[in-house]
């Protein structure tokens, strides 16, 4: 199980991620922020916010990545609404491109509000 970092877990909770975690940072005077693995975050933009992160290998060599964000939410033309960044492709392993996928949907909720 890998979990999030400090900058990922204060992100998530100020969007609303509120999910039990075993782990937790402590950020002092008594206030700890849950530090959830990025399975239990992928699994919370899918479930609450409607966000699917997709992770595809772009090669046949399998060592270049991207990640592809869906709001799965319909539109009035039942299409989806595909989010991208031009910084979403040319990852030199799986973890960096989640990881980059992960801060890129903060960024995306940041923009809905």
């Amino acid at each position: 199980m890998k979990l999030v970092s400090e900058e990922v877990a204060k992100l998530a909770k100020e969007h609303g991620f509120d999910i039990t975690t075993i782990h937790s940072f402590y950020l002092g005077e008594g206030v700890y922020i849950p530090r959830p693995s990025r399975s239990q975050l992928v699994d919370w933009f899918r479930e609450e916010k409607n966000i699917l992160i997709k992770i595809d290998v772009e090669n046949n060599t399998g060592d270049v990545w991207s990640y592809e964000l869906t709001n799965i939410l319909m539109d009035e033309l039942n299409n989806l609404d595909y989010y991208s960044s031009d910084d979403c492709a040319g990852f030199k392993t799986y973890d960096r491109a989640l990881n980059a996928a992960i801060k890129e949907s903060f960024k995306y909720l940041k923009n809905e509000k």
